[in-house]
């Protein structure tokens, strides 16, 4: 996130493959993500900038754990300084 505003998303685990999943399944997964973290998640954050780990049940979305940008936020970081946010 940056600004408080969600701009990535990614599968978790990208080695696991669901088959049974749709694209359509995908986009509604997206869009409750995203209602969820505008709704309820960014107005609370104590930062603007970092990563957020969910978990999506078919009921209810949980936040896992947030965290600043840095060497330990994963592989969304960006590695080189020019790709780094300002």
């Amino acid at each position: 996130m940056r600004n408080r505003k969600l701009n990535a998303m990614t599968q978790y685990f990208a080695k696991c493959y669901f088959p049974w999943v749709t694209m359509e399944d995908w986009q509604q997964i997206k869009q409750k993500v995203l209602k969820y973290f505008n709704e309820e998640i960014a107005p609370v954050l104590p930062m603007p900038d970092g990563t957020i780990d969910f978990v999506v049940y078919p009921d209810k979305i949980m936040v896992i754990e947030v965290n600043v940008y840095g060497e330990m936020a994963g592989t969304c970081t960006p590695k080189k300084k020019k790709e780094r946010l300002a």
